[in-house]
């Protein structure tokens, strides 16, 4: 776990909800509509359930 607080983290643990819940989960991705700012309604994330620094670590 990184030393500041992210945001994609929180959301994964339950910390953080979107509005509606979660639109898929699979144990390793979670997809729901996205909570940071300048959104727009209706715009989904894709996140992975592990914290991942960069596109790099996702080799699993």
């Amino acid at each position: 776990m990184p030393a500041s607080p992210c945001s994609i983290c929180d959301q994964v643990a339950g910390r953080v909800t979107a509005p509606g819940g979660p639109i898929h989960d699979d144990g390793f991705w979670l997809v729901s509509h996205h909570t940071g700012s300048h959104t727009d309604p209706g715009e989904l994330i894709v996140q992975a359930r592990r914290h991942c620094e960069s596109l790099g670590e996702l080799t699993e």
